[in-house]
């Protein structure tokens, strides 16, 4: 679970979509009082991912706390198929779904860090951070004493950039970004200098270009465009970062790592609260949209590009 979600959760309910034997989305919010209203979330989310299942998992360090929201959450979804409800302490886990004597008294010991799939989910290129806090770090910026040399080295380059034809720019931002998942799907380390990250994200300002290098994200290589557009969030001023913070979001959501969508959504929205993608991803947010439907989504995104591109 944890590299499912990006974090290690706590004091939170979690439900995995089951559908065709597969997990297709994954779904975590704090224990709350709103048990009908989470029960009518996760239902929905179910229902549009079309769910033969769902497995609900709660983790508190306090029993009581976590089965007064997990035992309803089971009993409204039961039309679903609950296929199992499990409360964990983080260190150990028990049934909710069976009968009183199928867990031992003191739970089932278990190391979430430790085990065969923890090992197949790093070697596929899987992270998992200690908490969300460290997750929300990757989409916060530069550190305040990096600003001032960065912001003179992003007006520069604004004036250069922005006297290129649209054309030329959207160009440029297909040869920066097909050159650097080139590179990395070869296994070749990429060292991008802070001038190369400022162009990106420079580049990027313009909607056309943003949409440029949205388009050319693939599932396969989504890991190389999150940690692209990572680290230009990295050394994006403010002024700077909605689209960069955008573009990592949805490479975050078709490489399947929603809790960090989440955080570029949040920290996007911080940002420039109307900005379109910023809907965008909300919306991906709020449907639980898997990221398989990228592959259809992204033939229309194509389509328009090309059809401004002629009108233009």
């Amino acid at each position: 679970m944890p590299y499912l979600l990006g974090f290690q959760p706590s004091e939170s309910l979690v439900m995995m979509v089951i559908a065709d034997r597969t997990v297709k989305v994954t779904v975590r919010v704090d224990l709350v009082d709103d048990v009908t209203g989470v029960a009518q979330k996760f239902g929905a989310i179910a229902v549009t991912n079309r769910a033969t299942g769902v497995v609900l998992i709660a983790y508190s360090a306090d029993p009581g706390r976590a089965d007064a929201m997990l035992l309803p959450v089971m009993d409204k979804l039961s039309s679903l198929r609950v296929i199992e409800a499990i409360y964990t302490d983080d260190h150990r886990w028990w049934s909710r779904s069976c009968g009183p004597d199928c867990c031992p008294a003191e739970g089932t010991a278990y190391d979430p860090g430790s085990n065969r799939l923890a090992a197949e989910a790093v070697f596929h290129g899987m992270t998992s951070y200690a908490d969300r806090t460290e997750l929300e770090r990757l989409t916060a910026g530069p550190d305040d004493a990096d600003l001032p040399g960065l912001r003179r080295q992003a007006d520069q380059l604004a004036g250069v950039i922005r006297s290129r034809a649209l054309r030329l720019r959207k160009t440029q931002i297909r040869d920066l970004v097909s050159g650097y998942v080139d590179r990395r799907t070869a296994g070749e380390g990429v060292d991008l200098s802070d001038r190369e990250l400022i162009t990106l994200a420079l580049l990027v300002m313009d909607v056309p270009v943003r949409d440029e290098a949205w388009s050319m994200m693939e599932r396969q290589t989504a890991w190389i465009h999150v940690e692209l557009w990572q680290q230009v969030v990295s050394r994006a001023v403010p002024a700077l970062a909605t689209p960069a913070v955008c573009l990592l979001g949805m490479a975050a959501w078709i490489q399947g790592q929603g809790a960090l969508q989440v955080c570029c959504m949040e920290r996007a929205r911080q940002l420039t609260p109307e900005y379109s993608m910023v809907r965008t991803l909300q919306e991906i947010n709020e449907r639980a949209v898997p990221p398989a439907v990228w592959d259809r989504m992204k033939g229309g995104v194509r389509e328009g590009l090309d059809a401004g591109y002629r009108r233009t």
